[in-house]
């Protein structure tokens, strides 16, 4: 049966396996990536770091770019910006996951992650923490 778009049959089944194996309950996940140095490139790039995610069906590619102002071009998402939709990704697989386990249906879920950052320290100009204010308002 699937629910909110989680499918509770293979849920179960999960949990009945690490009942069983509570070492099944460990899984790693793992990115593989590198900078596109001018070495790498037949030319000009529109990114910086290229990542390769391995999911269950397949490989995907990933491209980050830094903002103009730390020296990249802008033209892909940022560092922080994947970082925001991981958090914000688990944290509503979560809640969503757990509602879809109790029975609840719901209309709607929606997150809006943002932080403030501080790059005093990557440029060498202070020891300030670099990520603050992190925040999730949900929808």
């Amino acid at each position: 049966m699937r629910l909110n778009n989680v499918d509770l049959e293979k849920v179960g089944k999960t949990m009945e396996e690490i009942r069983a194996d509570p070492s099944k309950a460990i899984r790693t996940v793992q990115i593989e990536g590198y900078w596109m140095t001018e070495e790498r490139s037949c030319g000009p790039v529109e990114y910086q770091f290229v990542a390769t995610c391995r999911s269950e069906r397949g490989s995907f590619t990933l491209e980050v770019d830094s903002p103009g102002f730390m020296g990249g071009g802008g033209n892909r998402p940022g560092p922080m910006h994947y970082c925001l939709v991981g958090m914000a990704s688990c944290f509503l697989s979560t809640l969503v996951g757990v509602a879809s386990e109790r029975g609840i249906k719901l209309k709607t879920a929606e997150v809006r992650a943002s932080c403030e950052l501080d790059f005093r320290k990557p440029l060498g100009l202070g020891d300030h923490p670099i990520v603050r204010n992190v925040r999730f308002d949900l929808r």
